[in-house]
C-alpha cells in the first residue's frame, strides 16, 4: 500500500515547478534554466504518477523500467512548445503567449475518462 505522501507529491511538484518559473533567477535571460525546470517538472510528475499507479506485484526491475519510461514520455510533452512556436529556437519556445496544446490538462483528463470506460 502506498502512503498518502506519494499521492500528494505530484501536485506539490507542479506547484513548485510553476512557482520556480516565476522566480527572479529564472527570468527571461535564463532560458535554458526555465526549460530545464519545466521539463524536470514533467519528468518528476510522470515518474511519481506512474509509481503510484503501478501494480504492487511488479518486480523491482519492471517498476524501475516503467517509472523511467513514464518520466521520459512525460518530459517529451515539452516538444509542443517548439511545435506551437513553429521554431526550434528556445527563445521562441519559452516566449509563447499561451500554453501549448499538450499542456491542456482538461484534454488529458478527458482522455483518461475516455480510456477508463468499460468497452465490453
Amino acid at each position: 500500500m502506498i502512503s498518502n505522501f506519494w499521492y500528494l507529491t505530484p501536485p506539490l511538484i507542479c506547484v513548485f515547478g510553476d512557482f520556480s518559473l516565476h522566480l527572479e533567477t529564472t527570468n527571461k535571460n535564463r532560458l535554458l534554466l526555465r526549460a530545464l525546470i519545466d521539463s524536470g517538472t514533467h519528468f518528476s510528475v510522470g515518474a511519481l504518477a506512474w509509481f503510484v499507479a503501478i501494480k504492487d506485484d511488479a518486480s523491482v526491475k519492471q517498476m524501475i523500467s516503467e517509472v523511467f519510461l513514464a518520466a521520459i514520455l512525460s518530459s517529451l510533452v515539452d516538444l509542443d512548445h517548439f511545435i506551437a512556436a513553429g521554431s526550434f529556437d528556445i527563445q521562441d519556445a519559452v516566449s509563447l503567449t499561451k500554453r501549448p496544446f499538450l499542456h491542456n490538462s482538461s484534454g488529458i483528463l478527458g482522455g483518461e475518462v475516455f480510456g477508463f470506460q468499460d468497452w465490453e
